[in-house]
């Protein structure tokens, strides 16, 4: 099923992808390093949530989850008590990518020393 929400986000990529294209940039390598960074972003910001309730770093957090945002939210508000709950909101990757600067991101999609084509 198609909404307009996913119909905006696939052009969005799309007019990323066309840009560093336009601008002999790697779009594969660009594109890896911006995941990895936000991939790495999440695990930090999910680890510091982790350890300041006591969980023990040896342990796995918990899954990421990509569930709409207002969904676990409510849960956990719902719920104040229920741990698992509350994990999943903070374990929310929409949460955790809420503080993510991606304007950092797009200025290097025109550096061609780092991501040039090959």
């Amino acid at each position: 099923m198609q909404t307009q929400r996913g119909v905006e986000g696939v052009m969005a990529a799309y007019t990323l992808v066309q840009t560093a294209k336009l601008n002999d940039v790697n779009v594969r390598k660009w594109l890896n390093e911006y995941l990895a960074d936000a991939y790495w972003h999440c695990v930090k910001k999910a680890w510091r949530y982790a350890i300041q309730e006591g969980k023990d770093p040896s342990r796995r957090i918990n899954e990421f989850n990509v569930d709409p945002l207002e969904t676990v939210r409510a849960k956990a508000l719902e719920n104040p008590d229920d741990e698992k709950a509350q994990m999943r909101y903070r374990c929310n990757m929409h949460y955790l990518m809420s503080d993510y600067d991606c304007a950092g991101w797009l200025k290097t999609l025109l550096d061609k020393e780092r991501f040039g084509a090959d």
